[in-house]
């Protein structure tokens, strides 16, 4: 297995400035299909934020693990969201809804309420991918982990793809465990 994107999706594909502009638009004129704001699946996603992801992947050639609370409705139905929505990139996989408690005892004297890094590292511990980073719009990652942190209200942007594509394009030495 080579890169691999920990993928979150509320503040970082789900923008919170896109979901208030929806929000405002829908309440206004729910009947028009252009101010729709949710599926099946739930709130769309802002369309910048995929056009970013889609870049991300399009330089990187990266997969996509989800680490969002999303991972709850299931690998499948994720998948075929994905598959519906026409999202960029393949999701293989999503991250444990709990974490082994030797990975936290690994990791915990370093680390403090760590609490979606532990899954993450448990995944990464399993699986052993060559290259990985973590885009989340929280900071609850273990310190050693390559990690971009965006903001919610603007979710995936310019920078923060750069950083991604910087950590997964890196040589590999340069990728910490």
């Amino acid at each position: 297995m080579s890169k691999i994107l920990f993928l979150d999706i509320d503040g970082v594909l789900k923008s919170f400035d896109d979901m208030y502009s929806r929000l405002y638009l829908w309440k206004k004129d729910s009947t028009n299909i252009k101010h729709k704001t949710r599926d099946e699946f739930g709130e769309l996603f802002d369309e910048r934020c995929v056009r970013w992801l889609e870049y991300i992947i399009e330089k990187t050639d990266c997969k996509i693990v989800i680490s969002s609370s999303w991972r709850h409705n299931g690998l499948k139905a994720i998948q075929l969201m994905w598959e519906l929505r026409d999202l960029p990139g393949e999701v293989i996989d999503t991250t444990p809804n709990s974490t082994d408690p030797d990975i936290i005892n690994l990791y915990a004297s370093t680390n403090n309420e760590a609490d979606r890094g532990y899954e993450i590292q448990e995944w990464i511990d399993i699986n052993k991918p060559e290259k990985y980073c973590i885009v989340d719009d929280e900071n609850d990652m273990l310190s050693h982990q390559n990690f971009v942190r965006t903001d919610k209200n603007i979710g995936l942007d310019k920078k923060t793809a750069m950083d991604i594509i910087a950590i997964l394009n890196s040589p590999s030495s340069d990728n910490k465990f």
